[in-house]
């Protein structure tokens, strides 16, 4: 079956216009901070998107042993703790998610502390991030 060019220029039109009204409006220019947590052959790789009261956290895990989890502790401008996300513990494996942390007051949040945590509580490696930066830098102690 042949398509005339005008259909398929009325079919290309159709689309484009479908695509431009669906998208998200999480496409605006949201600030976001990339983080690299390693520990051993362990680690906590993603991107942190800076929404307006609320941050979203995507990221892969892997544990080369034991059992790794995910934590992030967002604090507002004023240095106030305002909201923990915490994944589901991956051993001796890899696992990509991503997850929301919301609650922050007008301005959003300004920095986020990303750890990643072995199966006993402690901490094994950590990223402080910063909203107005686009890369973390190592927090490790």
């Amino acid at each position: 079956m042949k398509i005339s060019r005008v259909k398929a220029i009325v079919i290309a039109a159709v689309f484009g216009l479908f695509s431009v009204a669906v998208s998200p409006a999480a496409a605006q220019d949201f600030p976001t901070s990339s983080f690299d947590v390693t520990f051993g052959n362990s680690f906590l790789r993603g991107h942190i998107t800076w929404f307006n009261r609320s941050i979203g956290i995507t990221y892969t895990i892997r544990s080369a042993t034991g059992c790794k989890t995910a934590f992030v502790e967002a604090f507002d401008p004023q240095n106030n703790g305002a909201g923990i996300g915490v994944t589901a513990c991956v051993g001796q494996g890899t696992k990509s998610d991503s997850f929301t942390i919301g609650g922050a007051s007008p301005g959003g949040f300004s920095v986020a502390d990303v750890n990643m945590v072995d199966e006993s509580g402690a901490i094994n490696a950590s990223d402080l991030c910063e909203r107005d930066f686009t890369v973390c830098i190592n927090n490790d102690f």
